[in-house]
């Protein structure tokens, strides 16, 4: 009777427990495949034995290989020390961008210039790209490299004939990168292929390209005839809006929340960046001596900019266009490099928390922005790098993709006093670090897989920032003899937690 009242073993039944038995071990699989990838083994070099920790989550495992790799970086000689920081003002290292490497462009012209350059990471995210334009006297040459973490691995070249190529950025959302040229053509190329590049419009423009630049959704091309371009997204590459700023070349371009910033001569006019509707513009009135406006960074609400063949960076605020403060960085370029010579800023950049300034004597200076709380003036420290270019120092780029365009909250009444001022110069957020998904800002990891990065739009997955400097050249500044120049261009990696 007691084996009658079992249950009868059939098809079912044992497919059933086949089932069960096959999910169990999936699930046993999955969390052995959680344990390892929550564990962490380094090995000494020399011996046998290793230390294995068992972190508690993924995130935990990356952030301590971050800190072991940073650790190691910052222990080697060329970064002992990487900057020149004034004895009053030094700063703890890991709070400075580490020197990683330089690399070469090889270009058939060994004085070739670099003009300009861009990066991008692909739709997917999981691959990223740095481009880098140099310029021979009479040929344009792109280097392609793809990026990995720290790491550039030089893809192809693609030689512009008869052009000198002055700007280029990559158009998200239709896998083309546009040069601006001096032949007055716009020279459009498909990326499907990024190892080979096509070229699939040329268009004539009505100046010479000064700057290209994607925001909200369309493509302003800046012109030296003091014209403005916009290109909207699915209409005729033929028949561009064309906005006139006045009668000297648009310098300068910087998109900035909706709206985007445009420099003609000493005159600065805002416009929307969605319907090209002019908004308001200043003309700078402050003493300091060079031309037009070269070069625009911002802040917050705090907009720097820097005049042609001028040593002088200048604060304004972005809504009240007050000045609030004039830094010049010859002294501290002469500091290091022992050359007493005019000094001028060739580029200009803001990037968490951090103003990198660019120079014609080829090394980078980079000044701590202020945090939220507090007087927000900077209190003129300034560190100087001391790897370096021979000549200008023209190209400075941040391995992160453009965060998306969010409307900045609007802001308060502004106080009436200076204080009121500074305190709006603060009222934003662009020290809370809202990381954009780029391959470089990933962790990394000298023990995981050398094959692509998978990106997560989390912002705990991005630990540190990537950014190059290019120029003519390169030497070390920590040595007392300069002779281990480099002839051909570089693009120095720079590494810096976040």
């Amino acid at each position: 009777m007691k084996y009658c009242q079992e249950q009868e073993v059939n098809g079912d039944v044992t497919r059933g427990l086949l089932d069960n038995i096959q999910r169990e071990i999936q699930r046993k699989d999955e969390q052995m495949a959680w344990l390892d990838s929550c564990c962490l083994q380094l090995a000494i070099r020399g011996k046998e034995e290793s230390f294995t920790f068992q972190m508690n989550s993924q995130e935990a495992r990356k952030e301590w290989i971050t800190e072991l790799r940073l650790a190691r970086l910052a222990l080697d000689p060329s970064n002992s020390p990487a900057w020149e920081v004034p004895e009053q003002e030094l700063r703890p290292s890991n709070k400075m961008p580490l020197f990683v490497a330089a690399h070469p462009v090889y270009t058939p012209d060994p004085n070739a210039e670099v003009t300009c350059g861009c990066y991008y990471s692909t739709t997917c995210g999981k691959t990223a790209y740095l481009w880098v334009c140099t310029f021979d006297g009479v040929d344009s040459q792109l280097s392609i490299a793809q990026t990995w973490q720290t790491s550039l691995k030089p893809l192809t070249q693609v030689l512009v004939v008869g052009f000198r190529v002055t700007a280029i950025e990559y158009i998200r959302g239709t896998d083309t990168v546009w040069l601006g040229t001096t032949n007055n053509r716009l020279l459009v190329y498909s990326v499907c292929d990024v190892e080979r590049p096509e070229l699939v419009h040329s268009l004539a423009v009505t100046g010479e390209v000064v700057n290209i630049k994607m925001h909200c959704d369309n493509v302003f091309v800046s012109l030296t005839t003091g014209r403005l371009l916009m290109y909207r997204r699915h209409c005729s590459l033929t028949e561009p809006e064309e906005l006139v700023l006045g009668p000297e070349p648009v310098s300068a371009v910087l998109p900035i929340n909706l709206s985007l910033f445009a420099a003609t001569g000493k005159t600065v006019t805002v416009l929307s960046a969605i319907t090209g509707e002019l908004q308001k513009s200043f003309t700078i009135q402050n003493d300091v001596s060079g031309g037009h406006i070269s070069y625009m960074a911002h802040s917050g609400v705090g907009l720097w900019l820097s005049l042609a063949n001028s040593c002088t960076i200048s604060l304004y605020h972005t809504e009240t266009f007050t000045h609030l403060q004039d830094i010049n960085v010859a002294g501290n370029v002469v500091r290091v490099t022992g050359i007493h010579k005019t000094v001028t800023v060739t580029s200009l950049m803001a990037v968490k928390g951090l103003l990198w300034v660019g120079t014609d004597a080829g090394v980078a200076l980079t000044v701590p922005l202020p945090r939220l709380e507090g007087v927000p003036i900077i209190s003129g420290r300034v560190n100087v790098s001391l790897h370096g270019h021979t000549g200008p120092l023209t190209l400075m780029v941040p391995l992160t993709d453009p965060p998306p365009t969010l409307k900045r909250p609007a802001s308060r009444a502004l106080a009436s006093d200076v204080y009121g001022l500074y305190g709006q110069l603060m009222y934003v957020k662009d020290y809370e670090d809202d990381r954009s998904d780029s391959d470089w800002s990933c962790p990394s990891s000298t023990s995981e897989p050398s094959g692509p990065p998978t990106s997560s739009g989390d912002p705990r997955y991005h630990h540190t920032l990537v950014t190059i400097t290019a120029g003519n050249s390169y030497v070390n500044y920590q040595h007392s003899s300069y002779n281990n120049a480099s002839s051909l261009p570089h693009v120095i990696i720079w590494e810096m937690k976040l």
